[in-house]
């Protein structure tokens, strides 16, 4: 299966706004790195290449992480 696609398909897999995937990368503050998550092409010109599957499991870890973290942080707050 095919899992690369271009900035406007892959955000629309993502169901998020090309914006915000672009701002997701690395350069930009974001934690998608180029190379893995994503290629760049060989001119400035060409599209942008988004690995999909790899970028969609790192969403995830990263909400789950941040469940986790404010689930345990109000914890702590109600021992307090």
């Amino acid at each position: 299966m095919i899992t690369v696609f271009r900035t406007s398909l892959a955000a629309q897999h993502l169901g998020i706004s090309n914006n915000y995937l672009k701002n997701l990368r690395e350069s930009h503050g974001g934690f998608l790195i180029e190379g893995e998550d994503y290629f760049l092409g060989v001119s400035i010109t060409d599209s942008i290449r988004w690995d999909v599957e790899k970028i969609r499991k790192k969403m995830s870890d990263r909400g789950r992480i941040i469940r986790e973290g404010r689930r345990i942080v109000k914890e702590i707050a109600a021992e307090g």
